[in-house]
């Protein structure tokens, strides 16, 4: 056995993690149900930390026509599988919307940067155009270099106009996988500007999406499916993958499996310890662990909660602000017996369907609940992963009750002096 390899904490690369010969769960059949099910627009959404930006990493390097993937694919699944012909052959466009944050002006300034980083690696496709899509081109490349305007009208076709430039291009039709594509959504409504930013993005990725006669195969991720009605409504073959649905169930987050040889190669093992701190999520009936925080485990093998540290929930604390005293109720419920009944829908964004069922998804969606079984359509019994989870609930609490943030943890930890004593 040669020397033990890296753990590859933070790094979303895929080529990177392959070509520094990092430690790897392989996730590859991910690339075969993609193909396998061929919907036009397929919709993913997972918890933050789960592995959604790697895999899109790991599709684009899959199927990208412009690199050679050969060597960082080897001894993988997907090359066992009748796809693994597929590697290489289309023209992808690949987004993040992951920085697109903060006030408009500089979300749009995101928004833009991301699509300009594409229409640059894509600068050879522009060369020879007929004159009236070089005047297009060039009009779009000026709207996308003035990012400071705090306005994204001027871009509304740019991304049906990449495919088609690069479809005609390459004689291939178009792979469009967009990461994160919620963010800017979410964050504008957090930041009181929603109305404007959700009719201009939806503008723009429906050109991209619906009837784009150039576009093979489109993927999103993110944690919540938003701006359902305009962006989604109207096409023929769409898939929303949620946590509760079967379609990709095992391929974020570690399986059992995973999750035993992962810590059995760095001489840790998965005890009942383990599995109370980062078990305990239900992906349509798998059981799957936080990779994050198993990684985090493996590398500085200390048990204690990583993951809630990655995010500070404003788009949850903004959701209760606006909830009604029947969720808080059965709010409380779950924090004392630690599961519930409940109507939950995480398929709607509770931006633009306020409500409690809404809420329930928010938090499905999020990580911060999972399904234990489905009772009836709509109605779930619904519990707190694990001991990690249950911490984060500690913040979420202290703000319902508008207390200091640390107050509980404080009095918590005095009362556990106080038995020690």
């Amino acid at each position: 056995m040669g020397p033990v390899k890296d753990i590859a904490l933070g790094i979303q690369d895929y080529r990177k993690i392959r070509e520094y010969n990092y430690y790897y769960v392989d996730k590859t059949r991910m690339i075969s149900e993609f193909l396998r099910r061929g919907a036009e627009v397929t919709l993913i959404t997972r918890p933050r930390r789960f592995g959604k930006t790697l895999n899109m990493s790991m599709l684009a390097e899959f199927l990208d026509i412009t690199k050679s993937s050969e060597g960082i694919f080897e001894n993988t699944e997907i090359m066992q599988t009748c796809f693994a012909k597929e590697m290489n052959q289309y023209p992808v466009i690949f987004l993040s919307f992951k920085d697109a944050k903060g006030n408009r002006k500089l979300l749009v300034k995101q928004v833009k940067l991301a699509l300009l980083a594409e229409y640059q690696r894509f600068s050879c496709i522009f060369t020879h155009l007929p004159h009236i899509e070089q005047v297009i081109y060039e009009r779009t490349l000026q709207e996308l270099l003035d990012y400071n305007t705090g306005s994204l009208s001027g871009i509304d076709n740019a991304l049906y106009f990449l495919s088609k430039t690069a479809c005609n291009y390459y004689e291939r039709p178009v792979i469009l996988l967009i990461d994160e594509y919620d963010t800017p959504f979410l964050e504008a409504h957090i930041n009181g500007f929603y109305q404007e930013v959700h009719s201009e993005l939806a503008v723009m990725l429906s050109s991209a999406l619906k009837g784009n006669e150039y576009l093979h195969l489109s993927l999103l991720t993110g944690i919540q499916s938003v701006a359902k009605e305009n962006i989604f409504s109207g096409l023929n073959n769409l898939l929303v993958c949620t946590v509760k649905d079967p379609e990709f169930a095992d391929c974020f987050g570690f399986t059992t499996a995973e999750t035993v040889s992962l810590l059995h190669y760095y001489g840790l093992e998965l005890d009942d310890e383990v599995k109370a701190m980062y078990n305990g999520y239900s992906f349509s009936g798998v059981d799957i662990y936080n990779p994050w925080s198993v990684l985090n485990y493996a590398q500085r093998r200390i048990l204690e909660p990583y993951w809630v540290n990655t995010s500070e929930n404003k788009m949850i604390r903004s959701a209760m602000e606006q909830c009604d005293k029947l969720f808080f109720r059965n709010y409380d419920k779950l924090i004392e017996t630690g599961t519930l009944t409940a109507s939950v829908q995480p398929e709607n964004s509770f931006y633009e369907m306020p409500g409690t069922s809404s809420l329930w998804g928010l938090l499905l969606n999020s990580g911060m609940i999972t399904i234990v079984k489905r009772l009836d359509p709509g109605y779930y019994q619904i519990r707190i992963p694990n001991k990690e989870v249950r911490s984060a609930f500690i913040g979420l609490t202290e703000y319902a009750l508008q207390i200091q943030e640390g107050s509980f943890s404080n009095l918590f930890g005095a009362l556990r002096q106080v038995h020690k004593g």
